[in-house]
């Protein structure tokens, strides 16, 4: 039977893991680890994939990342084989170096991305060793990384960086034996939607209409267009704004912008992105959030 093709779109979310063939060690030491995270880096570059976290461990790596108009398939066939090739040569052999089929489990919400970021952060402990070196833990203890896009994640815990780096670690600090009983792979897909661990906690005095009010006069678009038009570039652009903005100054949750946009959550992560890679939309996305303060 042939494979099923996996789900490809825009935006979209994954909690990647590949693993050694026959669960084999296949980073024996820091310089393997370190050529794979280099070509992660490399094909982010490439095929501009956002990184949101990593692990890599001695026989398998966990990435949690979304993709923009390339499919994931393509970003990991070329991170895999390129590392292969690296692999048989230092090491003088031939043939496969990881299982041929690697887990990518689409991902939908807040509560599951940083849910995901503990469970992914927390291998090390989970398999006996205190290293969080080869895991991107350390970006977020800064809030700064070259390779990993923090942002994204800080951004639900707190719309002040400084106080969700706090957050991050006091979530972080969850003894590892209730973590071993209640967060693993598979629970943390069947996870109730409940209430988010989010910006709602600092609920901004500013509301959805005034904000919207304000992108649409900055924008010179009205605010039903910005609320239901899609294929107008000025148009999505305004939205994104408004997206970004109302995430960032906590006014809605991306979960909650879900129910009053025309967009699903990839759709919303999708428009959040777009506005922190391109810095002349970030730049006014900034203007409009000063105007608030």
């Amino acid at each position: 039977m042939a494979r099923q093709s996996r789900i490809h779109y825009a935006g979209a979310l994954y909690h990647i893991i590949a693993r050694g063939n026959n669960r084999e060690v296949v980073f024996h030491d820091g310089d393997d680890k370190s050529k794979y995270l280099a070509l992660v880096e490399r094909y982010k570059q490439k095929y501009q994939f956002h990184l949101y976290a990593y692990a890599i461990m001695d026989n398998h790596v966990h990435l949690l990342g979304g993709v923009a108009d390339e499919p994931l398939s393509k970003i990991m066939q070329g991170i895999q084989q390129s590392y292969t090739q690296y692999y048989n040569r230092k090491y003088d052999r031939v043939g496969h170096v990881f299982e041929q089929r690697y887990k990518a489990k689409l991902c939908n919400s807040d509560q599951y991305l940083v849910s995901l970021l503990r469970y992914i952060h927390q291998n090390p402990l989970k398999a006996g060793t205190s290293q969080t070196c080869w895991t991107s833990h350390p970006a977020y203890q800064t809030g700064n990384s070259n390779i990993v896009d923090t942002e994204f994640i800080l951004s639900m815990l707190s719309n002040n960086k400084t106080k969700a780096i706090q957050k991050y670690m006091e979530y972080m600090e969850v003894e590892l034996s209730e973590i071993q009983q209640t967060e693993t792979f598979e629970h943390i897909y069947s996870m109730p939607k409940t209430t988010e661990t989010s910006e709602a906690s600092e609920a901004s005095p500013v509301t959805f209409d005034e904000l919207l009010t304000t992108v649409a006069s900055v924008s010179e678009i009205n605010k039903e267009r910005i609320m239901h038009e899609r294929h107008d570039r000025r148009v999505v652009e305004a939205r994104n704004i408004l997206i970004y903005v109302a995430v960032r100054m906590g006014v809605m949750t991306k979960t909650e912008l879900t129910k009053v946009l025309p967009l699903s959550m990839s759709g919303i992560i999708g428009g959040y992105n777009k506005v922190v890679d391109r810095d002349e939309l970030k730049r006014l996305a900034e203007k409009i959030s000063k105007q608030f303060v």
